[in-house]
């Protein structure tokens, strides 16, 4: 009667540990599933469909997809090639793509504060820090000197059909907080530009000395250093 009871214990217990380790490869499977279809979604080449023969944005398609769309952002040598948008609020597309469906990848946005012309001294950009180099995922590669040098620009079309051409000069790690880095309407001179600039030169982990003049515009990209800090850092370029 023991031994049947022994038996039978043991029996249980090959099953619990059976589904206990089929669970964990549901769980592990699941986990690699979730994972490809979070890089899909972010992936740039996604908006492949967007560019005409001539690498231009179609921006009629992609206003007719959302009206927010407000350019086109790319970083040469980089996978960092997508259009911008700007919400109502900055935490719109935090979670949202740029078709307006839920995403933990969200998007690439514009500061709501921001004139969606890019005539303000200074405008912020924001996008999350993804794995597999997507989104904002190559921005915290600039904090590397040779990364760096080797990517000097960044370009910005927008919905107007004007061609921005940015010159990267430096890369800083600051926190969520930094009231003068996250405050775009806060740089409304010449005067706050220099002060602001020569801030950013004493945080920089890289830099490169920048030309200021009376027309000169700012533009920060600016991502997470990961999910647990308030960590950020940027990259900040004038246009030319």
């Amino acid at each position: 009667m023991m031994i049947k009871i022994i038996q039978s214990i043991n029996k249980l217990i090959d099953t619990l540990i059976l589904v206990f380790c089929l669970l964990v490869l549901f769980l592990a499977g699941f986990g690699l599933w979730d994972s490809y279809h979070l890089y899909q979604q972010a992936d740039a080449s996604q908006f492949k469909k967007f560019v005409d023969a001539d690498n231009q944005p179609k921006f009629e398609e992609l206003l007719a997809l959302n009206k927010d769309v407000v350019g086109w952002i790319t970083i040469p040598d980089t996978k960092i090639n997508y259009p911008l948008v700007q919400g109502e609020t900055n935490l719109e597309y935090v979670n949202k793509a740029v078709d307006g469906t839920v995403s933990v990848s969200g998007s690439l946005f514009l500061d709501t504060r921001n004139s969606r012309d890019f005539t303000d001294p200074y405008s912020l950009i924001y996008g999350h820090h993804m794995a597999g180099d997507v989104m904002f995922g190559e921005i915290p590669k600039f904090l590397k000197k040779d990364f760096f040098d080797k990517h000097t620009s960044a370009i910005i079309e927008t919905k107007d059909r004007q061609t921005l051409k940015i010159r990267l000069f430096a890369c800083l790690n600051t926190d969520a907080f930094d009231r003068l880095v996250f405050n775009p309407t806060s740089i409304n001179s010449s005067e706050k530009q220099t002060q602001f600039v020569e801030y950013v030169k004493q945080k920089s982990e890289q830099f490169r000395e920048v030309a200021l003049t009376p027309t000169t515009r700012l533009v920060a990209f600016s991502t997470c250093e990961s999910f647990s800090t308030d960590s950020r850092i940027i990259v900040i370029g004038a246009i030319q």
